[in-house]
Formats: structure tokens, C-alpha cells, sequence
């Protein structure tokens, strides 16, 4: 598990040298509690507050359970790019150190994914650039409901099922 954790010990902590809370343990909580279904900062803090215990033995935590606060503040704060980059390096380490190969079935693209431009769409399909997609299906919300989203996944390789809204028209009538 520390193999893991130092995926995240590689991201840059973009708060202030006095942060009270280690990021790539807090990185660490983060993500275990959005596998465990959190969608918020305060769902996180929830989780951590829950499995202090626990997850003090795995990650250092020498004041406790960070709060709502410290995650919003941390993610804010965080270079999209570099979060991108290390997601990916944990779940490749994570399945090699499970015994699996390349994960080629799905991937979901959701709301969030900023850059420093703040251009959610522009972001997004850099990101898609750098990804082998084929063999995958990506899922995307409303949002990337537009041609350039189609054509730059099946540039990678990979199919789409991207979400309509009822302001569609005839598209979303079918």
C-alpha cells in the first residue's frame, strides 16, 4: 500500500508550508472515500472523521481527520494536470500490483475538470489527447455533448455514449 501512496507523495502541495494535514494522505482519504461513494468535500471529511482509526494506519494523520475545509481548499488549489497524471499512475500501479492488465473497458468524464483557463470542455479534450482509448467505452455528461467530444474519442480509438437534454430538439426526440 505505501508503493501506492507514494504515487501521491509526488504531487505537488500547492498550500502554504504550514498546511497542518500531508496531501498525498489526504489525497490518499480522497479517493478511498469517493470509492466508497463520497461525491463532496464534506462526504470526504465524513469518511475520514468515520475511519480515523483505520486509515491512521496506513496514512500519517498527527491531527486527526481533515475536515471539509482543508479537502475544498486542497482541491481548489490542485493543478488538474498533475491530478490527472497521478490518478492514473495509482490505478496502473494499483492493477499491476493486483495481477490485472490494462484497464480497457470504460471511462467516465464528468463535470469538474478545469484547467488554469477554467475551460471545462477545452480540458477535458486535452485530456483525452494523452489517453489510449482503445477497447473503451467513454461516458460523458450533457456538457460534452458535441461533435469535437465524438471526434476526438474515436480519434483514440475508443466509442461514446455521450448524454442529451431535452434541449436537443429532434436528436433528443429519438
Amino acid at each position: 500500500m505505501q508503493a501506492l501512496i507514494t504515487i501521491f507523495r509526488e504531487v505537488r502541495d500547492p498550500r502554504d508550508m504550514n498546511a497542518r494535514h500531508d496531501c498525498a494522505s489526504m489525497l490518499f482519504i480522497a479517493l478511498m472515500a469517493t470509492l466508497c461513494g463520497a461525491k463532496s468535500c464534506v462526504d470526504i471529511a465524513d469518511f475520514a472523521a468515520a475511519n480515523e482509526r483505520d486509515l491512521a494506519e496506513i496514512v500519517d494523520l498527527p491531527h486527526g481527520a481533515p475536515s471539509h475545509d482543508n479537502f475544498s481548499r486542497l482541491f481548489r488549489l490542485l493543478d488538474p494536470e498533475e491530478m490527472t497524471k497521478a490518478v492514473a499512475a495509482f490505478a496502473k500501479a494499483l492493477r499491476e500490483a493486483l495481477g490485472l492488465g490494462p484497464a480497457t473497458d470504460l471511462v467516465a468524464v464528468g463535470a469538474g475538470a478545469r484547467g488554469a483557463d477554467g475551460d471545462e470542455v477545452k480540458t477535458t479534450l486535452e485530456a483525452l489527447k494523452r489517453q489510449d482509448l482503445k477497447g473503451c467505452v467513454v461516458t460523458a455528461d450533457a456538457l460534452h455533448r458535441h461533435p469535437k467530444m465524438a471526434e476526438a474519442v474515436r480519434e483514440r480509438g475508443g466509442h461514446y455514449a455521450l448524454k442529451l437534454k431535452g434541449d436537443n430538439g429532434p436528436l433528443h426526440a429519438r
